[in-house]
């Protein structure tokens, strides 16, 4: 098995398995962004997700008109959300507190995470 295919089922599976109970339990939601609302989590997170954003650029960057892009982007993806949160966590904390009671949109966010997991999911193994 090669990199892209081993991403692609990890991401798919990760984000399928993320998606869902998130999606089932959505009080959990609610919890979580309450827990974000502290600053020393945010840098905390950061740090986790820009080491995970490099490692994964690290090991696929590759910028081709395949739908192998999605793996690269995602990579990219964390570790731009995890220096956003080393830098600005303030913002953060403000968009999260804006958006705490306004999460009627975020069922709709999860089904499309689904997809794209799903979409991960098949690519990973017919490849």
């Amino acid at each position: 098995m090669d990199t892209v295919n081993f991403l692609a089922q990890a991401w798919g599976f990760s984000l399928v398995i993320i998606a869902l109970s998130l999606l089932t339990n959505q009080k959990h939601i609610q919890k979580m962004i309450g827990l974000m609302e502290d600053e020393a989590r945010i840098i905390l997170s950061g740090i986790v997700g820009t080491i995970l954003g490099v490692i994964l650029i690290l090991t696929y960057n590759v910028w081709d008109a395949s739908w192998q892009v999605v793996i690269t982007i995602l990579g990219w993806a964390v570790l731009a959300k995890g220096a956003i949160r080393l830098f600005f966590p303030e913002f953060v904390v403000s968009v999260l507190v804006k958006y705490k009671n306004k999460a009627e949109w975020m069922p709709f966010l999860f089904v499309a995470i689904i997809f794209l997991g799903c979409f991960l999911i098949y690519m990973g193994f017919s490849s």
